[in-house]
């Protein structure tokens, strides 16, 4: 969705924490180099200790070819995903910030 831009997804996810009353869902695919990884450890820090935003569960999906796959460019990738729900109940948009965590 961000074409990789981890500053862009940051940015859509902090929108979609400020619009949500509830719950938000964050699903992307993971690569095999590490990096998706960490990205997901920044960001569960990030939402946790700077946006007051709990992640309720963080888990695995399929990761088999899908028809109309809205997760990555080549629309049918088999390769695995994971996914965060995270709760957007109690998130402090007047203390979010996109930068670097």
């Amino acid at each position: 969705v961000c074409g990789g831009d981890e500053q862009k997804l940051l940015a859509l996810l902090c929108e979609a924490l400020r619009v949500a009353r509830d719950q938000v869902i964050l699903a992307e695919d993971i690569d095999l180099s590490g990096a998706s990884k960490s990205f997901f450890q920044r960001c569960k820090a990030l939402l946790t200790h700077e946006w007051s935003a709990a992640v309720l569960h963080d888990g695995a999906l399929d990761s088999g070819p899908l028809s109309d796959h809205f997760l990555s460019s080549s629309k049918a990738a088999a390769c695995p995903r994971r996914y965060l729900i995270i709760d957007a109940s109690h998130f402090r948009h007047s203390t979010a910030r996109v930068a670097d965590p």
